[in-house]
């Protein structure tokens, strides 16, 4: 059996975290390997530090920006498009401007 070192439950052998609290029941130093109660800042073996940073992306330069960016639109009303393209031959749905009906 395990005891938590939080809440002092008595866990089974093997488990990784606590039944009652769900806290890890040993922290382990990545730099000597030894095992930690958890909670513990700092290796009771070696004094390294148990707390992780937490990582974020920092970009540096204009070059690491995504590139999943989409470049600005025009902003101008009458931009040409397929929608617009029509509409310069016809002036209702029937009637085309030069005066032919179809």
């Amino acid at each position: 059996m395990v005891k938590c070192s939080l809440c002092q439950h008595e866990n089974p052998s093997g488990v990784k975290f606590c039944g009652e609290c769900g806290a890890r029941l040993e922290s382990t130093c990545a730099a000597c390997g030894a095992a930690n109660p958890p909670g513990d800042k700092f290796c009771g073996q070696c004094r390294a530090s148990l707390v992780q940073a937490p990582s974020f992306t920092k970009f540096a330069s204009p070059e690491t920006y995504p590139l999943n960016i989409s470049p600005k639109k025009s902003s101008h009303p009458r931009a040409r498009s397929k929608a617009n393209s029509n509409k310069s031959r016809f002036c209702c749905r029937h009637e085309r401007l030069d005066g032919v009906t179809g």
